[in-house]
């Protein structure tokens, strides 16, 4: 066994019992650049591989000592990732099978004609072994990137949901600090409530007054004054919130420069914040102070949460005073708000007599023989849910001057029941006797409004926070989509360098499909998000319902059957059809997973109908307050989907529309969202009607068209493929996102260009007046900081009009057909895209073809 010098490549190890063929193979290989070792047999060769570790082996099948199938399986067992090229004197077939099917790389059959033969097997297998520990690196890369941004997905999901959990028990604060009827019981419930959300031992409140804010309660007694006067200078922090008008965190008193602090020493940290309550005009009347967090320091989520519990009890406080000052002046008034009651009576225990001063009959629909004489009678037609409460109350106030109002109904004898608020104040009469003077109001409208003004605030609440999801949704999406773009594109350009090579091909493909799942939804929430906007036409529902009939079939379960009944005089609609059908498919399909494995039907209907504004507003679509205009009283074409599933209960109905909700082991969530978003680009609405356990009817209301539909030709084959005509030139690239300006400048030099790119759309600006002899164009991205993509692109026309450009977004909206067909030196492009879409929209704009509409 010998060993060359060493040289800049190898090693290669050749074993082969034949020394003429070493004393071949060596001297080639080693003029060829490589560093050669040699050996004559299995056992030499396996000593020198344990020493040296060789990049590639070169062996003889059967060598001296140790035969080649042995050597070969004692080399897959201690060091599978040296490759083999096996050499035979033999053509067998069954031979080079078998060792190819043991891993070697390469078989070659000896005498070899050329010896150019063995150094083309050399550095083919050479360079597979480069590629696949390149495709191993590229793999980890994509796999450490995905995993970095899922982590991130999950970290804004947990604060979004914390977040949500800390606004839900403001809200319950809120309740809690209705129920107070002072501003002293006020105070105190306010701090608690605010210590228990900003996990805070200290704090105060103070109230405006004519002299300076007076303290009405402090956590921590023995640093706060009992009064603070006017003027309170802007340097100390109460100063400062009230000048702005807005909450006021510090993360560190003894850190800023600006504010002076107030000397106290038994802060444990010089952590605060301080939120002004103010009136309905914006000026602040009083102030909550809150320190001593647990955790230090303060944050800005605590300052949200306790803002949102200022907010609400700002209102809440200026009832409290309302109701005080009317407290002081009740007794003044008291006998004067009697006599404006609606009935009056006068109740004698002693006897239980009841005297009624005004028209009962009329109140309660009794007639003289049916009408209550007497408290126990009384006492039968209130609510049996109200009735101890009442008597309980009754009988304690019969030794109190006045009572506090009582709230209860009382039941028509024709109309159901009423709501009565009374008010008694007990008189003494001569010789001791106590009688009760009784007050009633008839206060159901009052009630009933009250009723509908919590629902309408249930459902406002419930549309804006829709609304916040349906922002955040959009921006998420925005951003994912640039995420896969960088995904898609180094995995595009990976499957480029690996062409031939299955095993990372495979790999590559399963990234490929996997970001376009991803893209697809990313897609379904700029749709919920409203920013998915498609072109439209004129579109007939029954056609377009008759023409998905094979599809839906194979989309739901075999057991269910389905049934259409078309309208016959259903008028068309303007909507984007591939939207319209993705409706008709996510409703359906839902249909069919509600009915299950059981056997079922699913009926749909199509038709016209009128919609009057009581109809409109008793639909189950949530309405965006300030966004969502009202819908008009008009005709709309329906579309019902009606199923015999397990039906859904009220929980359900109310969460029906909520991005992210799914009752589906494998549901996204995103279904109903989808449909919900397409719905209200149209300007329709829906209405929901189910019962568990019987089934559910969904109608889609959709505004009636009076426009024919325009019957478009045949799309003809498409062309063979043009190359770019004068491939090559400058190409400029603006956009914000570093990885997405990377891989665009990759593709786009794959493409046979060169490449300059921008961070920004001044930069881009800048560069062109640069480079205009050089750009033949210039692709943009719609959303960059100072200017955007569009804005860019104006300034770029000013210096050159027939600049030609490619706006490129995560958004999803894209240009009008109308707008294409009047500017063919710009195109859109939607992110993420692949190389293959890059490609055809360079081409059509640099061949002078324009944008074709994209499917």
């Amino acid at each position: 066994m010998t060993s060359t010098h060493s040289t800049p490549r190898g090693p290669i190890l050749v074993v082969d019992g034949d020394a003429s063929v070493i004393n071949t193979y060596a001297p080639y290989l080693e003029t060829c650049g490589y560093e050669v070792m040699t050996a004559r047999d299995g056992f030499a060769a396996t000593q020198l591989i344990a020493v040296h570790p060789p990049e590639l082996i070169i062996s003889e099948l059967r060598t001296p000592a140790m035969d080649g199938h042995s050597f070969f399986r004692h080399l897959q067992r201690r060091w599978p990732e040296i490759p083999v090229i096996v050499t035979s004197t033999t053509c067998e077939p069954t031979e080079v099978v078998a060792c190819l099917r043991k891993g070697a790389s390469d078989f070659l059959i000896k005498p070899l004609k050329t010896m150019d033969m063995l150094s083309l097997s050399v550095t083919r297998t050479l360079r597979e072994v480069k590629l696949r520990q390149q495709n191993q690196r590229y793999k980890e890369l994509l796999e450490q990137r995905i995993s970095r941004n899922a982590e991130e997905l999950r970290s804004t999901n947990r604060y979004l949901t914390e977040l949500n959990r800390r606004l839900t028990e403001v809200v319950d604060s809120s309740r809690r600090l209705s129920t107070c009827v002072t501003i002293e019981s006020f105070g105190t419930r306010l701090l608690e409530e605010f210590s228990h959300h900003l996990d805070a031992s200290g704090g105060s409140l103070y109230i405006a007054g004519q002299e300076g804010l007076r303290l009405v309660h402090c956590l921590d007694g023995g640093h706060a004054p009992g009064l603070i006067s006017y003027p309170v200078a802007k340097s100390s922090p109460f100063g400062y919130a009230l000048y702005r008008k807005e909450p006021v965190l510090i993360g560190d008193i003894r850190n800023e420069g600006a504010l002076r602090p107030s000397g106290y020493g038994g802060y444990h940290n010089g952590s605060f914040v301080i939120f002004p309550l103010q009136n309905q005009e914006g000026k602040p009347f009083g102030l909550v102070s809150l320190h001593g967090k647990k955790s230090p320091p303060f944050v800005n989520q605590d300052r949200e949460v306790g803002g949102l519990l200022a907010s609400y009890s700002s209102e809440t406080l200026r009832a409290v005073r309302a109701m005080e000052a009317l407290s002081k002046s009740e007794e003044k008034y008291r006998l004067a708000a009697l006599t404006a009651s609606d009935l009056i009576s006068e109740w004698s225990p002693a006897t239980d007599d009841l005297v009624w001063f005004g028209n009962i009959d009329a109140v309660i629909g009794s007639e003289p023989e049916t009408r209550p004489t007497t408290m126990e009678a009384w006492l039968a037609l209130i609510h049996p849910d109200d009735r101890q409460r009442i008597a309980e109350t009754y009988r304690g106030n019969t030794h109190c001057a006045t009572a506090a109002p009582m709230d209860y109904r009382v039941r028509h004898l024709s109309h159901g029941w009423r709501h009565f608020r009374e008010r008694t104040t007990t008189i003494k009469a001569k010789g001791g006797a106590t009688k009760i003077l009784r007050a009633c109001n008839d206060i159901t409208r009052e009630k009933s409004a009250e009723e509908e003004r919590i629902i309408f605030e249930l459902k406002m609440q419930h549309a804006q926070k829709l609304e916040s999801l349906g922002i955040i949704a959009g921006g998420i999406a925005h951003d994912f989509n640039n995420i896969l773009m960088a995904v898609l594109g180094h995995a595009d350009i990976a499957l480029e360098e690996v062409a031939g090579n299955p095993g990372p091909q495979k790999a590559l493909n399963n990234i490929v499909t996997a970001g376009k799942r991803a893209t697809e939804l990313a897609r379904q929430l700029l749709v919920y998000s409203g920013k998915g906007k498609l072109e439209t036409s004129i579109v007939d529902i029954n056609t377009l319902v008759t023409d998905m009939m094979s599809l839906i079939e194979v989309s739901i379960s075999k057991k269910v059957r389905i049934l259409f009944h078309p309208g016959r005089h259903t008028p068309n609609v303007e909507g984007n059809l591939s939207q319209l059908r993705q409706v008709i498919l996510n409703l359906l399909t839902n249909a069919s997973q509600a009915i299950g494995n059981a056997s079922g039907q699913i009926n749909i209907r199509t038709g016209k109908v009128f919609c009057t504004r009581s109809d409109l507003n008793a639909c189950s679509m949530p309405v965006r307050p300030g966004v969502d205009a009202p819908l008009p009283e008009a005709t709309y074409t329906f579309i019902d989907i009606e199923d015999t599933g397990c039906g859904m209960d009220e929980t359900t109905r109310d969460k029906l529309f909520d991005p992210f909700y799914t009752t589906k082991k494998t549901g996204t969530g995103l279904g109903m969202a989808a449909v919900l978003g397409i719905i209200r680009q149209l300007r329709g609405t829906m209405t929901v009607d189910s019962t568990p356990g019987v089934g559910t009817r969904v109608r889609v209301l959709l505004p009636a068209s009076l426009a024919a539909v325009e019957h478009r030709k045949q799309p003809k084959a498409p062309p063979l493929e043009k190359p770019i005509q004068q491939q090559g030139g400058l190409v400029l690239i603006a956009d914000d996102e570093e990885p997405v300006r990377k891989i665009s400048q990759r593709m786009v030099e794959k493409l046979g260009f060169s490449v300059i790119s921008a961070r920004d759309g001044r930069e881009a600006v800048a560069l062109y007046k640069a480079h205009r002899q050089e750009i033949r164009c210039v692709i943009l991205d719609m959303t960059m900081p100072g200017l955007s993509g569009s804005e860019a692109l104006d300034q770029i026309r000013q210096v050159d009009p027939t600049a030609r450009a490619i706006i490129a977004s995560g958004y999803g909206s894209a240009p009008s057909q109308s707008a294409r067909a009047e500017d063919d030196t710009c195109a859109y492009l939607q992110k993420p895209y692949q190389i293959n879409e890059l490609k055809q929209v360079l081409r059509e704009m640099l061949n002078g073809s324009g944008l074709q509409p994209q499917p």
